[in-house]
């Protein structure tokens, strides 16, 4: 699967840098075409069940288990990455073991 950046946050979601609050996300599953499930990751070290760690092309991120979204696919500002399948899968064990 790939990840990618998410525009301005909205609510309780983490904040995201730049002019443009961007936010680098997990896509875990896409719904159709309008609609995906989504884990936000950020680039600070987190050693809590709550999050996973993840090496990806720019080092060491972690997905935030805990702030799963259903999300419109117009959030999506651009590709940042593809995970490799079983690195995802990983992801995915670790989500599922959370909820």
């Amino acid at each position: 699967m790939w990840w990618c950046a998410l525009g301005v946050n909205i609510g309780a979601e983490i904040d995201g840098k730049n002019d443009n609050f961007e936010r680098p996300v997990l896509v875990l599953r896409v719904y159709n075409k309008d609609t995906l499930l989504v884990l936000p990751i950020t680039s600070k070290e987190k050693k809590d069940v709550f999050h996973y760690a993840m090496v990806v092309k720019v080092g060491t991120v972690w997905v935030k288990l805990t702030q799963a979204r259903v999300i419109s696919n117009y959030r999506l500002l651009r590709k940042v990455d593809i995970v490799p399948e079983r690195q995802f899968e990983k992801v995915q064990l670790a989500f599922k073991k959370y909820i």
